[in-house]
């Protein structure tokens, strides 16, 4: 006779199936709350990101911000999951939340921009003539002073009269000394007042560091050049200074050259020292307006 499964109770018989355990899974509906939320994500980019930005860059850009939306939605979900004692409800209810809440902070974001794209040329048109004024007007400074001792450096023919005249020109080197090292941290001060002037212009906070670095690029990665010409005048101007102090020694034991156009010593020896640092100052004279032709023409490329 054949046996049949039948209840430990003696009720109706029954098949018996081991326990599954709820796996974490996401229903269509979940996804197509997901899909909707990332064309949100998707949409709001050209209100953040101007028609000139270079495509290379927002594709991927635009692939990070929907899968950060994934991301930020799927990891509470299966938080909520297994706290919840692997409930599919707890589950797709928390996806569906952070899903909306990662699309709404992307409408947010355009809202408080005025719902307008931002054009990153425009914005840079506007403040990088700004900019250069701005550093201009912190160079006004050094180049007054400069052009003040071409016209009485110890150099020029007949310009030490007195000797009175020389410690005049000492005086002189010593400012242009001062005025170049206020400028060296021109290029460290130089990123704030961009950021200055992008808040001023009412850029949103979030596109600031962005539109700053585009700046940067064309600024202060000149820093190197620009610290050269530092360099350079601090050795014209120890040049200059020593200069002063060997005509100041020999005081009365020197006179201008007309038809060499030099200053000649009575000493040989003093008259070789001098021509070594006069040779030197034009040597580093030359090298200082070479950097300065590539500096300028480096800020004009980018000023077109």
């Amino acid at each position: 006779m054949s046996q049949v499964p039948h209840s430990d109770q003696g009720g109706m018989p029954h098949q018996t199936e081991p326990l599954r355990k709820k796996r974490f899974w996401l229903s269509r509906r979940d996804w197509a709350v997901f899909i909707f939320g990332a064309a949100v994500v998707l949409a709001m980019q050209p209100f953040q990101r101007s028609a000139s930005y270079p495509l290379v860059r927002l594709v991927p850009y635009i692939f990070g911000q929907v899968t950060g939306l994934l991301i930020i939605s799927i990891l509470p979900s299966l938080l909520a999951f297994y706290l919840s004692r692997r409930s599919r409800t707890a589950a797709s209810t928390t996806f569906v939340i952070f899903v909306a809440l990662g699309a709404t902070a992307q409408v947010d974001a355009v809202l408080r921009n005025g719902g307008r794209p931002l054009d990153d040329e425009a914005v840079l048109n506007q403040v990088a003539p700004r900019f250069l004024q701005w550093m201009k007007d912190q160079m006004a400074p050094y180049q007054r002073a400069c052009n003040k001792l071409e016209k009485m450096s110890p150099l020029l023919p007949g310009q030490l009269k007195e000797r009175t005249d020389l410690a005049n020109a000492r005086e002189q080197i010593q400012r242009v000394r001062k005025a170049s090292d206020d400028l060296r941290d021109l290029c460290i001060r130089a990123p704030q007042r961009i950021q200055e002037l992008l808040a001023a212009q009412g850029v949103p906070e979030r596109d600031r560091s962005r539109l700053a670095t585009a700046m940067s690029d064309q600024f202060i990665k000149n820093r190197a050049l620009f610290a050269a010409l530092r360099d350079s005048d601090d050795a014209i101007t120890a040049g200059l200074l020593k200069a002063c102090d060997v005509l100041d020694e020999n005081w009365g034991r020197w006179h201008y050259d007309a038809d060499a156009g030099v200053i000649a010593f009575e000493n040989d020896a003093t008259d070789t020292e001098f021509n070594a640092i006069v040779a030197r100052l034009q040597e580093v004279g030359q090298k200082q307006e070479q950097d300065r032709a590539e500096y300028l023409r480096r800020l004009h490329v980018y000023r077109k």
